[in-house]
């Protein structure tokens, strides 16, 4: 069974309600660390009525292109099972010249 803590809502703070708005927000992942040296890692637990997940996300990124890789980790928490689904992975973004990036 999944955390009743992760079903409790998140009340945006004032800083945040400014991007997000001000309404009650559904807590189902939560970071539980972030490391960057390089090669950024972010990890997370993500759960629902059905059960917990924990999820690895490790960002690589390119030596000499603005590119990076992303490599995702899930790992099942609970007893029963979880079925995961990801929707198309390639994202594309350009940005024009004159940013500079």
């Amino acid at each position: 069974m999944a955390n009743s803590a992760f079903m409790k809502e998140l009340t945006p703070s004032p800083e945040l309600a400014k991007v997000v708005g001000t309404k009650p927000l559904p807590r189902t992942e939560v970071v539980t660390r972030l490391h960057h040296h390089g090669i950024t890692r972010i990890e997370s637990t993500v759960a629902n009525r059905s059960g917990e997940v924990s999820l690895t996300r490790t960002l690589y990124p390119s030596a000499d292109r603005p590119h990076w890789l992303e490599a995702c980790t899930f790992t099942n928490r609970s007893a029963q099972a979880v079925t995961v689904e990801l929707e198309e992975t390639e994202k594309i973004v350009r940005t024009g010249e004159a940013r500079g990036i």
